[in-house]
């Protein structure tokens, strides 16, 4: 689409704006494990024979008498975890049997659920981790059972302190933009300067004549690597602030200004675009949703460019 766009001169490679931000997956936080187990445990049951003691109404009114209280000290929700972190060790054990008398008697148990027992597995021993060193973080530590390979990032925003989904890395490029990197890690976005450059005269055959992002963006590697390359940058210099640096004061802060132009598409996108909530629950689903997304948008841009200069089509 892109090399139709410069072909009809709808699209001129210039400079280039730069920008990360988080795309959200639809997800149900906090996990509901015991109810998947116990589900299992009675379809399995009835398929052993077994009548098997889940204690289901048990956790269930103790943990409803522990969040139905107004004031909740240190010991009441440390009493309330190991509870609950004992009861899905019960009926995860109860499942793991139920599965392999199933499997003796040659029943086929279903690839879905040995991976849900599997994630199931982890997050309880995420969770007694936790409990035992006395800390509510833990490394790779998994939010959705459905999806585990969502991940928490911390964005510290107002509002938005933590959001679960994965991290993109996004090019502003004359009102069109292009996602180069995404993954379901808290990356730091100064990382990938190199790579949004090399992506970058991939597509357009040449390098960006100016690089511009926020002074995350601007390290000491970052700028002697875009200097190497004859980028002009978009940040502010270090050190002292010279004498007779009118100029390009102006055109740093005139940069500065138009790089609020990728920080309103991204709310356009979230907004108009469906790009707020991932729906795909595949794991490359929310590279595929967010590449729709942002395509349409680009759609958008190129039909209101084409209805100002309808000559070139």
């Amino acid at each position: 689409m892109y090399e139709v766009l410069v072909e009809k001169k709808l699209l001129k490679a210039k400079g280039m704006y730069v920008d990360a931000t988080v795309f959200s997956e639809s997800i149900k936080y906090p996990n509901d494990v015991r109810g998947w187990l116990v589900k299992r445990i009675k379809e399995y049951g009835e398929k052993a024979g077994e009548k098997i003691r889940t204690y289901c109404r048990r956790a269930k009114q103790e943990f409803l008498n522990f969040a139905r209280k107004k004031e909740k000290q240190k010991k009441t929700i440390r009493k309330a975890q190991k509870q609950m972190i004992q009861y899905v060790r019960r009926n995860l054990e109860q499942v793991r049997g139920l599965v392999g008398k199933l499997e003796k008697r040659g029943e086929v148990i279903g690839e879905k659920v040995r991976q849900r027992l599997e994630v199931a597995g982890e997050i309880y021993e995420q969770q007694k981790s936790m409990y035992k060193e006395k800390v509510n973080r833990i490394k790779d530590r998994i939010v959705s059972f459905a999806r585990p390979y969502v991940r928490p990032i911390v964005r510290g925003k107002n509002g938005k302190e933590v959001e679960f989904g994965s991290k993109a890395g996004c090019v502003h490029v004359d009102g069109f933009v292009f996602l180069d990197h995404v993954e379901h890690r808290a990356f730091a976005e100064e990382e990938f300067v190199q790579k949004h450059v090399e992506t970058y005269k991939e597509r357009f055959g040449k390098a960006p004549s100016s690089f511009t992002a926020d002074k995350k963006y601007g390290t000491k590697d970052n700028r002697e690597y875009l200097e190497k390359e004859g980028i002009r940058v978009g940040f502010k210099a270090l050190g002292r602030k010279r004498k007779n640096d009118e100029g390009s004061s102006r055109w740093l802060k005139k940069k500065q200004r138009e790089r609020n132009r990728i920080e309103g598409d991204f709310g356009n996108g979230k907004e108009h675009y469906g790009l707020d909530r991932v729906l795909y629950s595949i794991e490359n689903g929310s590279e595929i949703w967010v590449r729709l997304g942002l395509l349409g948008m680009n759609l958008k841009t190129a039909l209101r460019k084409i209805q100002l200069k309808p000559s070139v089509c």
